[in-house]
């Protein structure tokens, strides 16, 4: 239309940018809504507290939910353009989680082997790294309530595991933290660099997740 011609000469190529812009906030709001998810996921497979029971027999399902997930914020489409994030971002941010859910596929006898004659060799805690001692313990107390011999470690082995756990449960797990403070996603992917520098200057949303929906796990040993 004339109008759209005139609106376009005046704009001197002001369209691109406002299609840029909007593209930029399209990806910090998806940005935003894929950290609040993988948060949440995180924190009911690891923090769901004592009603929240999870055996290895649910870990094929959740593995399946996992790649559901990174399909659906990558939104490749038939002809394999991506439509959604890159997809090196979204898996660099639920890599954890990923993590997590294969640690759940794990019989109770090699998680709980595992935490007790590896106490030198794994860390406590680690803001990346899904295999730690606290979450092999807090896999442990998530199928207690299912399985005695998960229910027989945590009687017999209480204290180390609140010892343990309250470490955890010093130090908040952050996704946003984790992947993108510091240019994580530049740090730990070359092929990512692009996507890390757009994140670093592209306007964010913060994500919070209410204290009260997460129980800390050095509690739930109490319910066992």
């Amino acid at each position: 239309s004339v109008l759209a011609e005139a609106a376009a000469e005046a704009g001197g190529g002001g369209g691109a940018q406002l299609e840029a812009d909007n593209s930029e906030l399209r990806d910090a709001a998806v940005r935003g809504v894929l950290v609040a998810v993988v948060q949440a996921l995180e924190r009911i497979l690891l923090d769901g507290g004592p009603r929240r029971v999870f055996v290895p027999g649910d870990a094929p399902s959740l593995l399946e939910d996992v790649q559901l997930l990174r399909e659906f914020f990558v939104a490749r489409d038939a002809e394999g353009t991506v439509h959604g994030l890159a997809e090196e971002e979204v898996d660099l941010v639920s890599e954890r989680l990923l993590g997590i859910v294969r640690l759940m596929h794990l019989p109770t006898g090699e998680l709980t082997a595992r935490f007790v004659d590896e106490a030198e060799r794994l860390p406590d805690t680690d803001e990346r790294d899904p295999f730690t001692r606290a979450n092999l313990g807090r896999v442990v107390l998530h199928r207690a309530a299912a399985d005695p011999a998960a229910k027989a470690f945590v009687a017999s082995h209480r204290a180390w595991l609140q010892r343990v756990l309250q470490r955890q449960d010093a130090k908040p797990e952050s996704v946003r933290e984790r992947c993108y403070s510091g240019n994580m996603l530049l740090q730990r992917s070359g092929s990512g660099a692009t996507v890390a520098a757009a994140t670093s200057s592209s306007p964010q949303l913060k994500v919070t997740t209410p204290e009260a929906e997460r129980t800390p796990s050095s509690e739930v040993t109490q319910s066992f």
